[in-house]
């Protein structure tokens, strides 16, 4: 939870409000000066954030959440009431959420059995009526005269449809990964391609082997592999776990290596398109795109904590671009205005998409 952003959902059917929440927003609305108000506001969000965290979450109490509100120099609300999704309640031990750039993610944590009276048709209406409701509270709506809540625009609307919800039944416990888990679970599957949207992954974690199994083979092995680094870690308390993300520090050696394996790639790319005349010349472009992103976002996600992902990603391209325009303008000297354009969209490109890459990977 503490490195993956995920909150627990409250076993609640509306968030509680503070009993002067009212008059603090008249105080912020009337006050002129802004110092002032950034307290007003600083002193309501933090007085509302510890609220929030006192709400019972789906399953009983957490037992390292005051631990973990305490070890937090900024605390977020790691409680969060999503009424809908107390639907699943009967289903599963404990319900989580994490909301991303484009998606929305539940997790449903249950002990030994899959939830076997459980179907796709339901989790599906589930997450079509949770995704409207959270990513309508998201775009913060004003409301109408009436009282009511504005209307969506249908631009809106359409960016609420295209937000993926992905529903991810987890299985905990000893013995889990027998048949008639996988098959339970190969039931529910759901892509989340093609609308409504909802994909329906099941995954069965093996807490003595700290083996993991999951219904999205190939495209699932970067999830699976961080969920079998928190099997092996779970022993650790809260404590030991900001301590391992506080002295994490960003890695020199997976940037050289990189930049090393990125340069040689796109040279062996390159002479084949040299080999085998008669290829597209566009050809040649996409090699210098897409060689060097592919290879820093897989680099980035052969580490178990995605914390400097955003640092690895603008070291690569300092080192990276540093060294192909060094190459490629030796190689062309004096270099045209043509090569010279050339070199600037290869790095405005390269640079756009990989250092937002990890950025989006630090916050996944």
């Amino acid at each position: 939870m503490m490195e993956q952003g995920w909150q627990l959902v409250a076993d609640l059917d509306e968030e509680p409000r503070l009993p002067d929440e009212n008059e603090r927003w008249e105080r912020f609305e009337t006050e002129e000066d802004p110092l002032k108000q950034d307290e007003i506001l600083g002193e309501l969000v933090s007085r509302q954030t510890d609220l929030f965290n006192e709400m019972p979450p789906i399953g009983g109490p957490f037992p390292d959440l005051a631990t973990m509100i305490e070890s937090s120099e900024f605390v977020p609300t790691f409680v969060i009431a999503v009424p809908s999704l107390r639907q699943l309640k009967p289903y599963c031990s404990r319900l989580l959420i994490k909301l991303r750039m484009g998606a929305i993610h539940v997790a449903l944590l249950c002990e030994q059995d899959p939830p076997w009276e459980i179907s796709p048709a339901l989790l599906t209406d589930i997450g079509v009526e949770v995704r409207q409701r959270v990513m309508s509270d998201l775009d913060d709506e004003p409301e109408s005269q009436d009282g009511e809540a504005a209307t969506i625009s249908r631009q809106q609307q359409k960016a609420i449809d295209r937000t993926t919800f992905v529903f991810e039944i987890m299985v905990m416990g000893e013995g889990v990964n027998v048949e008639r888990n996988r098959s339970a679970l190969n039931a529910l599957k759901q892509g989340g391609v093609r609308k409504p949207r909802v994909a329906i992954q099941g995954y069965l974690l093996e807490g003595g082997a700290k083996s993991v199994w999951s219904t999205n083979g190939m495209t699932g092995w970067r999830r699976r592999r961080y969920l079998r680094y928190a099997l092996q870690k779970g022993a650790e308390s809260v404590t030991q776990i900001g301590n391992t993300i506080a002295s994490s520090r960003p890695s020199v050696g997976l940037v050289a290596a990189s930049v090393l394996v990125a340069l040689l790639l796109n040279a062996g790319f390159k002479g084949l398109v040299i080999a085998f005349e008669g290829l597209p010349a566009v050809l040649w472009l996409l090699g210098d795109l897409v060689i060097p992103s592919a290879v820093i976002i897989t680099a980035c996600s052969l580490r178990h904590l995605n914390l400097h992902a955003a640092t690895h990603a603008k070291w690569f391209q300092i080192g990276y671009l540093g060294v192909f325009a060094a190459l490629f303008l030796a190689l062309v000297w004096p270099p045209s205005y043509d090569y010279v354009s050339y070199l600037g969209i290869v790095g405005v490109v390269t640079s756009t998409i990989n250092i937002a890459g990890g950025q989006l990977m630090e916050v996944d």
